[in-house]
């Protein structure tokens, strides 16, 4: 289990994800197999195997201009009188409704490799019935989902362990319906929340790349 403080891992986390690994290993669970060792397997079904043990992937925040496009969608994940989670192919973010400000951001492609958010494969993202345990990763299309970010969305730390591990958001939200039509605006900048009685201009205060 990988957990991080600001942009930093810590030492005793490190040293935790490679007792996780050795432990792994020696149960059998994980292999590592060499190009030489499996002559029957392709680039990428080794990669695929040998990837769990060589990445480890960081959140950040996405670099963003305001006259993006938002995309084919943009997915509501957890909604109350207080917080907004969302999604679209340019992040996830946690805003804050009340004080109207992005209080959490993540770059999806730096985090699980993949833009992608509808189709057979790509983004998944849950919410604790809560709001406050973010569950994020990458399922793809054949094979099963190997790694997953869970997130406290209150203190901004994350951990990024095997899928298999407890899972910490069960109930999840299911957000309404009408949820997904209270979005508007054709760009980021223009990007628009409405709860039928207020309305937020979500990118307002972005830090946007130059």
């Amino acid at each position: 289990m990988i957990e991080k403080y600001g942009n930093e891992f810590t030492a005793a986390a490190m040293e935790l994800y490679r007792e996780h690994l050795f432990l792994l290993l020696s149960a059998g669970k994980l292999t590592i197999e060499s190009a030489d060792e499996s002559p029957g397997k392709s680039a990428e079904e080794q990669q695929e195997v040998f990837e769990p043990l060589i990445l480890i992937h960081e959140i950040e925040p996405p670099l963003l201009i305001p006259d993006m496009s938002i995309g084919i969608d943009v997915i509501p994940d957890y909604v109350d009188d207080e917080l907004l989670i969302f999604h679209g192919y340019f992040g996830l973010f946690v805003y804050d409704l009340k004080d109207e400000k992005i209080i959490f951001a993540a770059d999806l492609k730096k985090a699980v490799g993949t833009t992608t958010i509808q189709g057979s494969e790509g983004v998944v993202v849950r919410v604790s019935a809560d709001g406050n345990i973010i569950q994020l990763y990458y399922y793809p299309e054949q094979g099963g989902t190997k790694m997953s970010y869970t997130i406290d969305r209150r203190s901004g730390k994350y951990t990024y362990d095997y899928y298999y591990a407890p899972i910490l958001i069960s109930p999840y939200f299911s957000p309404p319906e009408d949820a997904y039509n209270r979005f508007s605006g054709a760009t980021l900048g223009e990007l628009t929340y409405t709860d039928g009685r207020k309305s937020w201009l979500i990118f307002k205060d972005w830090n946007w790349a130059n």
